[in-house]
């Protein structure tokens, strides 16, 4: 597209053409192509058959308003945004992501035969202005192509007549719908007129103005009015620009400008100032503050996250607009509001910080620490999903689509039980890392695997089975009970003092 801000948008991930979920914000159709792509098999149409739509094709693009059948069930794909999903993996017609892009009609058999051909009134009062790729056309708007009546479409798909013709291949049946035949030509319609009541143009849309829903703005002298479903796209739609948009409405025609708006008035009965702004205080949607004697509210929609993004969008800066709503003068000041909600003892204090490293381990239910605010991840099962996306954490614009606040945590979690007095009536399977500090009272049932360090104070009661390996190193104190068997290597250094039983 030609708008510089829009073409920025053609190289961004998400807006793919045709793949991408927000492709038509940065895409036009030009036409169809013929080269290496061999083309798809002409649809076939069973003249008999009243029933199913055409199968769902996971490789097919849907738009608004399409309808497919998945076995004997009817769907039809969802306005936008919400169309965005019916082209989409996982979002398939019956999955359990389906309601998001699709709406179930009913049952149904068979195909669906054709739709009847376009008749020729004969009372008709002639053909109405021939198609031209200039005209500003807007829902309900008829043009004539030959002798064929096209109509600009009434169901939110208008923004298309003003993309394609009512005959281009690909986006002609986007916008416009064939009514019938005609012949000859047709009185021309009363030209628009102004109402010189009315006050002028409101002023110009300008990129990047924090519109509310509500908010009216003009684009080359006409009136649109930010819608209240779909007003978070205003700050960055310019109206008229975007096919299919539902962000604004076209209410009407202008001239002029409009007196600027009466100065804010300080209410002498107003209960006073709330709490100056601090950087450091978290603030969430609602939240009031008071900047140079002026009130600001934090914005309640995904901007509000602005409120908590630094002293470059404090009340009062160039960047205030972004996440403040300046709500008119204020002096001295109001009662202080309820204290914040403890999270109270079963919360857990503020043990369980949260970390992108987590994310996974994030499900309905759970519970996490962000900035002494406790969080609690939504219980519904496709919100839940969302506290798995760092984009939506608790420091995130869009937090609060996955997370509840549940209040302010402090300290620790408490530690566990004191061990016990007493051993446990079992021994451990395992031997501790390190001795005890005490000698148990009784010796242990079996030997260890090795021989201690040191030799025991006391001998042993039985003798060994097996004698040392090495006889010892000194004599012993008294002779053994018994002779040898085998005479000593040497004589010893004095005789003995009886003589033996018998002679050598």
């Amino acid at each position: 597209r030609g708008t510089a801000d829009i073409a920025n948008w053609c190289g961004a991930e998400g807006y793919e053409p045709e793949t991408g979920m927000y492709w038509e914000n940065a895409w036009k159709i030009m036409g169809t192509c013929r080269g290496l792509l061999p083309p798809t098999a002409s649809p076939t149409i069973d003249p008999d058959a009243p029933g199913c739509p055409p199968v769902f094709d996971q490789a097919a693009t849907y738009k608004s308003g399409d309808r497919v059948s998945v076995g004997s069930l009817s769907y039809e794909c969802k306005r936008y945004p919400w169309s965005a999903f019916c082209g989409l993996a996982n979002f398939e017609p019956g999955s359990s992501n389906s309601d998001l892009g699709w709406i179930l009609l009913g049952s149904c058999d068979g195909t669906l035969a054709p739709t009847t051909a376009p008749t020729l009134d004969p009372n008709s009062p002639g053909c109405p202005a021939e198609y031209s790729p200039d005209g500003d056309y807007q829902a309900g708007d008829r043009v004539s192509v030959g002798s064929t009546v096209y109509q600009c479409k009434t169901d939110g798909n208008s923004p298309f007549c003003l993309a394609f013709g009512p005959e281009h291949e690909r986006g002609g049946s986007l916008g416009w719908e064939k009514l019938s035949s005609c012949q000859g030509t047709v009185a021309p319609t009363a030209a628009p007129s102004f109402d010189p009541a009315t006050p002028g143009c409101p002023e110009s849309w300008a990129e990047g103005t924090p519109y509310q829903a509500g908010d009216r703005v003009s684009v080359s002298n006409s009136i649109y009015e930010c819608d209240a479903l779909y007003h978070a796209h205003c700050t960055f739609r310019e109206p008229g620009t975007v096919p299919d948009d539902e962000s604004w409405n076209k209410k009407g025609s202008c001239e002029g400008t409009i007196a600027p708006t009466a100065t804010p008035t300080l209410d002498p009965a107003s209960p006073g100032c709330p709490a100056s702004y601090d950087p450091s205080t978290p603030y969430a949607g609602g939240d009031a503050v008071e900047a140079d004697g002026l009130v600001y509210q934090c914005r309640t929609d995904a901007y509000g996250a602005y409120c908590n993004a630094g002293p470059e969008y404090a009340p009062g800066s160039p960047n205030s607009d972004r996440g403040w709503v300046k709500m008119g003068s204020c002096f001295g000041t109001i009662a202080p509001t309820s204290s914040p909600t403890h999270a109270g003892p079963d919360s857990g204090g503020c043990n369980h910080p949260w970390r992108e490293s987590d994310l996974e381990s994030y499900a309905a239910g759970a519970r996490v620490e962000y900035n002494q605010f406790l969080f609690e991840c939504k219980s519904d099962v496709h919100l839940s999903k969302y506290c798995k996306d760092g984009s939506y954490g608790p420091n995130g614009m869009y937090w609060d689509m996955a997370w509840n606040k549940v209040g302010w945590c402090d300290g620790t979690l408490a530690p566990t039980k004191s061990p016990s007095s007493t051993p446990s009536v079992d021994p451990s399977t395992v031997p501790s890392a390190g001795p005890s500090l005490e000698p148990s009272g009784k010796p242990s049932a079996g030997p260890s695997a090795g021989p201690s360090d040191a030799p025991s104070s006391k001998p042993s009661a039985e003798p060994s089975e097996k004698p040392s390996l090495a006889p010892s190193d000194a004599p012993s104190s008294k002779p053994s009970a018994e002779p040898s068997e085998e005479p000593s290597l040497a004589p010893s250094d004095a005789p003995s003092e009886l003589p033996s039983d018998r002679p050598a």
